[in-house]
């Protein structure tokens, strides 16, 4: 395991001793997580970076279509197919998905307490997962990656293939700060998910599925404290009853109580 350097400070009082806590500790067990926004930029093709002006409410559209399978470029790169249900076991790790794509156009940072700050996490899954990644016997990833780079990629992408600006450009269109947006972390029923086999080094952090999971599949949604009301308010609306809304903050609470090592955990321990 990568050398840990998480700096964590203890979570205030009132989330410590939130009614919460305990059945969000019970809630996170046979979960599977999903991290994103409240809210996205649409778009009419991904892969060519063409929003069409319009804002979709992703929550709203995950509780009562499901999770989606989206294309990305990892997928598109180096897997059979191009378009999964990205999830993981490890909770944090869906937390920072949902605080990049959670971004505000006011930069506004809506969770009152975190369990250890973004950069630090992120940092350590992306070394943990490139140095699991070098591996002699992800080679056989290998044909299938040239396959890929031969068949799916246009010859601008081909040229660019080094330019990380040219490629986040594309694929992350929708990532754009939106106005009132902010984290969200769904949580699916494991037994729901198919896994999709991944090289070594991606699967240590990432389960895909590569069919939509169905809302009754959703357990549970953590939102941002200040947004709960908001969001049962939303829940109530659209008649959903078997999703549990909980703030984000006291996730963390659960998060902190596991501890640093066992957070840091890939599907390898």
């Amino acid at each position: 395991m990568t050398n840990l350097n998480i700096h964590v400070t203890p979570p205030p009082e009132e989330y410590l001793h939130h009614p919460d806590v305990e059945k969000t500790q019970k809630l996170h067990q046979g979960t599977l997580f999903h991290g994103t926004g409240r809210l996205a930029k649409d778009y009419d093709d991904r892969d060519k970076s063409k929003p069409n002006g319009k804002t979709k409410d992703v929550l709203s559209a995950v509780l009562t279509e499901g999770l989606q399978p989206q294309a990305d470029h990892i997928a598109k790169l180096i897997l059979p197919i191009t378009k999964t249900v990205s999830l993981t076991r490890q909770r944090i790790y869906a937390r920072l998905y949902g605080e990049k794509f959670g971004e505000n156009d006011q930069k506004q940072t809506h969770l009152e307490y975190t369990f250890g700050n973004h950069a630090e996490w992120w940092k350590y899954y992306i070394d943990e997962c490139m140095s699991r990644g070098q591996n002699i016997r992800n080679a056989r990833w290998l044909n299938t990656l040239h396959k890929n780079f031969k068949t799916r990629f246009t010859p601008e992408e081909a040229r660019h293939w080094r330019d990380k600006d040219f490629h986040k450009a594309r694929w992350f269109a929708n990532k754009a700060a939106v106005a009132g947006n902010y984290p969200i972390i769904i949580g699916v029923d494991e037994k729901a998910v198919t896994p999709i086999e991944l090289p070594l080094g991606l699967n240590d952090f990432e389960v895909r599925n590569g069919s939509t999971i169905s809302p009754s599949s959703i357990k549970l949604v953590e939102v941002p404290n200040k947004k709960i009301t908001e969001v049962r308010e939303l829940v109530r609306v659209l008649g959903v009853t078997h999703v549990e809304i909980l703030p984000i903050e006291v996730g963390e609470v659960a998060s902190f109580q596991r501890g640093v090592a066992e957070c840091a955990k890939g599907n390898f321990e």
